[in-house]
């Protein structure tokens, strides 16, 4: 086998070399040196009278010609990684584009930050046998996704819709959510599992978290970068970032960067949630680079493997067993449809890989629904398997007030007189809908989920005026201990003033368990709050009307 070989001819970044005999598929070609090449290039596919199509992914292509030499390495493309990359944006290939002013020795011991190791990009999905059912929930601080759509450490969710109806904007958000499990983690902590080293003990909560930018603008990534930063989840992401122009080669490595990335932290134990955004464009990419590599079109222009090659991704998520360090990936990738249309070539493949999907609406978007997630369209195949028991159990009335509201919403278009069980339903289907709606990059904690669904489906928002919903658990809350039920009732004050240690409880205890304490409080706070909080809130409303009418 010949250690060296040269370019035949070089046009729009295929180079067509000849006497590489022994390469193999995916094998990494430097051009010009082998230890300072000028380029680097992949092995695609071997051609007819044993010329090879190599794939430049570095150099330029004005330093590169006909007749250089190159030189191959008998290895796949890899990356360095290691906890430096947290808190960074870099490219494909592990090189820093940005770098923040971010405090990670609060976070990662020293000798932690400085090590790093290759992993090679295509690596294997788990096996079956290395595979643990998923079963631990996975919080994503949106009330509509935690109580219809539950998502487990490990699943594949698919976040589709069209452009700008805010499928970044909630996944930013499922990343968001992910500081509440942070917070916990200081250097003393890192200090006592640093001394584990080499141990399978590892905290199963703590999620690293990866974005994945294929295609995008500079301005975009950085959107996303400050974002983070201003709602304290920098430190424990790093995004991968490939822009527009760049080749459609760098484009197409972007993903296996990012899932690299995560895989590193799930085989170290820990529980890394990725973000493909978007996997059309990165299908957009490989189906040029298919083109230019002259293999057969198929189904509006993309090759016949693309299937393949979004499911050996995306089929690299998954739980481990305990005794292979217990570590997940959690896979959320994001397709563009057009005009609403799911059943696109690329849509539906990827809809068939993944373990369920999210869909957003834009006539939802219009009507004020945030997030505008679609449910009739929307699936998660987990289920139950992965939610809370509290969650499960509160979920079923959930389902039923939605189903009536939907069933009688009809007749108020219809009609305005209707019976007083119908207006009921009506009601209290749209308290609920105020309930799930939530605004932008704002999670809410497992606390106030439970305590919001259970007032709802016990009729403790009975008379609460729809706009003052969210006032309601605002006021329930807050610090102001001076409430008169909470002088009536002192054993419940620990409901109010710790909500962080009740989320302890409700993460491991059914609903049965706080059921009695959850009913007193709330028959005294509901009556505090119609005799005492809602006529305030419904004359400052008035005041503050009346002063803007002067003006």
């Amino acid at each position: 086998m010949t250690k060296f070989g040269s370019i035949f001819s070089l046009i729009d970044n295929i180079i067509l070399a000849k006497d590489l005999e022994g390469s193999f598929v995916g094998e990494v070609i430097h051009v010009g040196s082998l230890n300072n090449p000028t380029g680097q290039a992949l092995v695609m596919n071997v051609d007819t009278y044993d010329y090879y199509k190599l794939l430049l992914i570095k150099g330029s292509t004005v330093l590169i010609s006909a007749n250089q030499k190159l030189f191959r390495t008998r290895k796949h493309i890899s990356v360095d990684i290691g906890w430096r990359l947290l808190g960074l944006i870099i490219n494909p290939f592990g090189e820093v584009i940005h770098d923040f002013d971010v405090n990670f020795k609060s976070f990662v011991q020293e000798e932690l930050l400085f090590e790093s190791r290759k992993e090679i990009l295509t690596a294997k999905a788990p096996s079956i046998i290395e595979r643990c059912p998923i079963r631990k929930p996975l919080l994503t601080g949106i009330t509509l996704v935690d109580i219809f759509l539950p998502i487990g450490y490990g699943q594949r969710e698919l976040i589709l819709g069209d452009n700008n109806v805010g499928k970044t904007t909630l996944a930013v958000t499922f990343i968001i959510n992910q500081r509440r499990i942070h917070d916990g983690y200081t250097k003393v902590w890192r200090t006592f599992e640093s001394n584990l080293k080499g141990s399978h003990f590892r905290s199963f909560d703590f999620s690293p978290c990866i974005f994945v930018s294929i295609g995008k603008r500079r301005a975009e990534v950085i959107r996303v970068k400050n974002i983070l930063n201003k709602f304290g989840a920098l430190y424990f992401t790093c995004l991968v970032y490939t822009s527009s122009d760049e080749f459609a080669a760098v484009q197409y490595l972007a993903p296996y960067t990012g899932c690299t990335i995560g895989e590193w932290f799930r085989d170290l134990g820990y529980n890394s949630i990725i973000v493909y955004d978007d996997l059309s464009a990165h299908a957009v990419a490989y189906r040029q680079i298919s083109l230019l590599l002259r293999r057969p079109p198929g189904r509006e222009a993309y090759p016949g493997d693309i299937f393949y090659i979004h499911s050996t991704l995306l089929e690299r998520a998954g739980l481990l067993w305990k005794n292979l360090g217990g570590g997940s990936l959690t896979a959320f990738p994001i397709v563009e449809t057009k005009l609403g249309d799911i059943s696109g070539y690329i849509p539906t493949n990827i809809i068939s890989i993944t373990d369920g999907q999210i869909h957003l609406d834009m006539k939802l978007k219009h009507k004020g629904q945030t997030p505008a997630i679609d449910l009739t369209k929307s699936v998660s195949r987990i289920g139950s398997n992965a939610q809370f028991r509290i969650l499960k159990g509160i979920s079923k009335k959930v389902l039923r007030d939605y189903t009536l509201y939907k069933y009688y919403e009809g007749f108020t278009k219809v009609s305005s007189d209707l019976d007083s069980a119908i207006t009921k339903h009506v009601t209290r289907g749209l308290q609920l809908f105020t309930l799930l709606k939530s605004d932008i990059y704002v999670t809410k904690s497992l606390t106030q989920e439970v305590f919001g669904l259970f007032a709802l489906t016990n009729g403790f928002l009975e008379g609460v005026e729809q706009y003052n919903i969210n006032a309601y658990f605002e006021i329930l809350f807050s610090d102001d201990l001076s409430h008169s039920f909470l002088k009536k009732n002192p054993k419940l004050v620990f409901y109010i003033t710790e909500p962080t240690y009740i989320e302890s409880f409700l993460r491991i205890s059914p609903l049965s368990v706080f059921k009695n304490d959850l009913t007193t409080l709330f028959k005294s706070y509901h009556a505090f709050f119609l005799s005492e909080v809602q006529p305030t809130l419904f004359s400052t409303f008035w005041r503050k009307l009346s002063i803007f009418k002067k003006k």
